[in-house]
């Protein structure tokens, strides 16, 4: 199995920037390169706005985070026009687009390994 490529929601990013250590273990795969970290901008803005509303003092945490998780394209949105990046939904798990690669959908990170 090839590194997993894991999508991180708005309410993976606001919790990792509270802390926690389950957090600290996946960041820190993410810097040794076992696991590739991405989110989209919308997600990032939406618990960057959260944060400010909530937790403001946990923003600076959040931009250190920030520093190992890549930017992916648009989030797809429902047919209704909402994304399905939100704190009341799981993430945006489209199909893999390498052949063969397997998908596995927790309710708050999408991850997608290649064979």
């Amino acid at each position: 199995m090839g590194r997993v490529k894991a999508f991180l929601d708005a309410n993976v990013l606001f919790s990792a920037a509270l802390g926690g250590e389950g957090f600290g273990l996946l960041w820190g795969l993410a810097e040794r390169g076992a696991v590739e970290l991405v989110t989209s901008s919308y997600c990032y803005l939406e618990a960057r706005v959260n944060l400010e509303r909530k937790a403001p003092a946990a923003i600076g945490r959040l931009g250190e985070r920030m520093r190992v998780v890549g930017l992916v394209g648009p989030v797809p949105s429902t047919p209704h026009g909402r994304s399905r990046c939100s704190p009341k939904r799981t993430p945006p798990c489209s199909p893999p687009r390498a052949p063969r690669a397997r998908m596995c959908c927790l309710p708050v990170i999408c991850a997608i390994s290649a064979p």
